[in-house]
């Protein structure tokens, strides 16, 4: 096979994987608002009982139901942002094969860049469980000791019930980009709706 001819195959390979890269996205992105309505409207709701001294029994177990649900939604969009991940690291892998084949073969052809991560490093050095075999957590990787109780105090959160928060430095955030050990108020705001208080 000639050079020109891997050219050809490696770009309709990397257009292949372009096209379901933004498919996926597309998918992920609209899960995304989905889901962020749905927990805004639960809690509206958390807040609307807790500033009545809390909800009958009936609505506490309805919105425990929709906490539930919610969790699996989360984990659910973090098992596709991670395959979404993946696909980024080979598209990436092939532009960079592309234009260095361009290059060697003189081509007159459009440099191609790189796609940025759309969703950033992810707490996927570990895992909360929960199913029929019962309740634990995996622990896949980790660099520090800092690292390890960041990780462990991320997936306790979810064992107790909290979703991700949006402060990028709280330890519930969906991206592991903080550095800091401790709740921040995103974090016991997350909790005390968690519990209902």
């Amino acid at each position: 096979m000639t050079k020109g001819v891997q050219y050809n195959t490696l770009e309709a390979k990397y257009n292949s994987m372009l096209s379901e890269y933004s498919a996926q996205k597309k998918i992920i992105d609209t899960n995304i608002a989905t889901y962020n309505q749905e927990k805004a409207s639960y809690q509206q709701q958390v807040s609307y009982w807790n500033n009545r001294g809390g909800a009958p029994q009936a609505q506490y177990q309805d919105l425990n139901k929709q906490r539930l649900t919610l969790n699996s939604e989360a984990e659910q969009l973090n098992t596709k942002q991670i395959s979404l991940n993946s696909l980024i690291t080979e598209i990436n892998s092939a532009v960079n094969n592309l234009n260095k084949m361009a290059q060697s073969l003189n081509l007159n052809v459009k440099t191609y860049n790189t796609i940025g991560s759309s969703v950033g490093e992810r707490f996927n050095e570990g895992e909360y469980v929960e199913n029929s075999a019962g309740k634990y957590i995996n622990l896949y990787q980790f660099n520090d000791k800092n690292q390890l109780i960041r990780l462990l105090e991320h997936e306790l959160g979810h064992a107790l019930g909290l979703m991700h928060v949006d402060d990028p430095k709280a330890i519930m955030y969906f991206l592991n980009s903080g550095t800091n050990k401790d709740l921040m108020p995103a974090d016991t705001l997350e909790l005390n709706s968690a519990c209902m208080l």
